[in-house]
């Protein structure tokens, strides 16, 4: 079996029981079937038979087969095990807490990824990163983001945390998704400002975060279950690293921001869209690439999209990128504010009030106008009441003392 192709098996992907058992069933359903044996470019310790890989059903690529067993099926027998649920635990918690609404309830900077110093599986201490936050129908924050040893590593999983309304300290980190020896990379969380949770996720066919397909979940309580995970976009190829960006275009379709990448971990060319006009039930790219990966991406009230990238600096600004035609062109120019590199990702969103604003990093906390240095930053925040036009409001967040490391 080992160094072919993986090898799709009956069963889908659950933990063991604590009994002695011989070849046990698995579940009688779950989100993964179990795939065996590794491709040729499998490292030796997935490929063991004792490994379980795992994939959506539904995925098809170059290094998945299966092989025709003549012998009766085996029934499942059991259940997966059932995740302990936390809602009533919160509501309980959101009862005691009395908050007065005219001011603000949320203070920070609160530490949010919460996770025993020398975890290592499922959740890992060592490398946290890439963050996705959405309010909730319920008003709670939920924050996701992967965890992992090595970003390039199959152990990638993403964890989750949860701000109740109305209190102080987000809970203890838990599993919020995990490919088994996939690359489960850049994840992304949207609310659409009525009942439902979008959850968004690269999935890398082996131990990198490229090539990657895309999987799509949905929620309508708030987070605390969720449909089955559908592959949005199957092809497992160089556009399925995604940003945070998502929104929904004024034409009613939804927009998620991604990466381009061009090869295994060497450099990118940009960012891409991913669109929606059916709520999320089909999804194409439009063909159009941003200058800078990780760009964040904003609508305009006249139609056109705005975008801010990271690299490709122009002038030592992060380039400003504008598209009238939904992703399909851009046309650049520099942005007034310094270019952002490793570990640094900025922000854009439409305000309630209909201003936008941009969250980034800067080295001088004064002029902002300095590019920042690879390891010491201020984390800044800017507000434009004219459509990205003008920015009169540019302050560092947390006071002007507070400095950050954005790698180790």
């Amino acid at each position: 079996m080992h160094g072919n192709v993986e090898e799709w098996v009956q069963d889908w992907y659950g933990s063991y029981g604590a009994d002695e058992q011989t070849d046990p069933a698995g579940p009688t359903f779950g989100q993964f079937r179990v795939v065996r044996g590794g491709s040729h470019g499998t490292l030796l310790y997935f490929l063991r038979s004792a490994n379980r890989m795992g994939f959506p059903p539904e995925t098809r690529s170059w290094i998945t087969g299966f092989r025709v067993v003549l012998a009766e099926p085996i029934q499942p027998v059991r259940q997966p095990a059932a995740m302990f649920d936390l809602r009533r635990a919160h509501e309980s918690m959101r009862k005691r807490v009395r908050h007065d609404r005219s001011k603000p309830h949320f203070r920070g900077p609160l530490p949010f990824v919460r996770i025993p110093p020398g975890s290592h599986g499922p959740l890992y201490s060592h490398h946290n990163h890439d963050t996705a936050i959405a309010e909730c129908p319920n008003s709670d924050l939920l924050a996701i983001w992967y965890s992992c040893v090595q970003e390039r590593g199959r152990e990638v999983m993403v964890a989750a945390s949860r701000l109740v309304r109305g209190t102080q300290e987000w809970q203890p980190a838990q599993p919020f998704w995990d490919a088994p020896d996939r690359n489960d990379h850049a994840p992304a969380l949207w609310f659409d400002g009525k009942k439902k949770l979008y959850h968004f996720n690269g999935l890398g066919i082996a131990g990198r975060w490229a090539p990657a397909a895309i999987v799509m979940r949905t929620s309508e309580d708030s987070g605390y279950t969720w449909s089955k995970a559908r592959l949005i976009h199957p092809e497992f190829d160089f556009l399925g690293m995604l940003t945070e960006s998502t929104f929904r275009a004024r034409d009613g379709s939804i927009v998620v921001a991604a990466d381009i990448t061009r090869s295994f971990g060497k450099t990118s060319q940009g960012s891409t869209l991913w669109v929606s006009k059916d709520n999320g039930s089909t999804w194409f790219n439009p063909g159009g690439a941003i200058p800078g990966v990780h760009a964040a991406v904003v609508q305009l009230k006249d139609g056109r999209l705005m975008a801010l990238g990271r690299g490709e600096n122009i002038n030592g600004r992060m380039p400003l990128s504008y598209s009238s035609d939904m992703g399909k062109t851009w046309i650049t120019e520099a942005s007034i504010f310094p270019g952002i590199t490793g570990g640094q990702r900025a922000v854009l969103e439409r305000l309630s009030d209909g201003s936008i604003l941009l969250c980034s990093f800067a080295r001088d906390p004064k002029t902002l106008s300095i590019e920042p240095n690879r390891y010491l930053t201020s984390i800044f925040a800017a507000l434009s009441y004219d459509e990205g036009k003008t920015w009169p409001y540019r302050r560092i967040v947390g006071g002007p003392e507070r400095a950050i490391w954005t790698l180790d």
